[in-house]
């Protein structure tokens, strides 16, 4: 019975995230041309405030990105936009928001956060890298991709299994 209640703790904790990290939504829409309106969503997964993020656009795949943020936005965070080739003719693009009071608590989603921007390359634009930033030294705190939203809220395989797997488990270890 034992091992059983390792068996129960182990699978219960290698079900959980460990390392949580912040998710940055993003919906492109078309705006007629070549400019797309990008609409972001911020959902703070970590256990620490998001007070910055930084989002880049790759030079030669973008160009005259402007912020388009909702008023509720603009109202709390200071945003400051570097177009693509700026610094050398090389430099990629970035769209950079700081909190101007309080940030993005742990657990808290915000949305509104929007830049429209030249799209160069051909089809749909994507995924974009992004820096969640600490404002007191400006080292980079975690990165990632933007995710395309909506996605869908399918369990992965694994997670379905060990859950399943741990329910199994807990009702065997009840029977005794």
């Amino acid at each position: 019975m034992k091992i059983y209640k390792i068996l129960v703790v182990l699978i219960s904790v290698l079900s959980l995230p460990l390392f949580a990290m912040p998710t940055i939504y993003y919906k492109a829409s078309a705006v007629g041309g070549n400019v797309w309106l990008y609409e972001y969503t911020v959902v703070n997964d970590s256990a620490q405030d998001i007070d910055e993020f930084s989002i880049w656009f790759d030079n030669g795949s973008y160009d005259d990105i402007a912020k388009e943020s909702s008023a509720l936005i603009a109202g709390g965070w200071d945003e400051l936009v570097v177009q693509p080739g700026l610094i050398l003719n090389q430099s990629d693009g970035l769209y950079d928001a700081l909190a101007e009071g309080n940030g993005i608590a742990p657990g808290q989603t915000v949305t509104g956060f929007a830049v429209s921007c030249k799209f160069l390359g051909i089809g749909v634009p994507g995924q974009q890298r992004f820096d969640i930033v600490n404002i007191s030294d400006y080292s980079v705190i975690s990165s990632g991709l933007t995710t395309p939203w909506p996605v869908s809220a399918v369990p992965s395989p694994a997670a379905v299994f060990l859950s399943g797997v741990g329910t199994l488990i807990a009702m065997r270890i009840r029977r005794r």
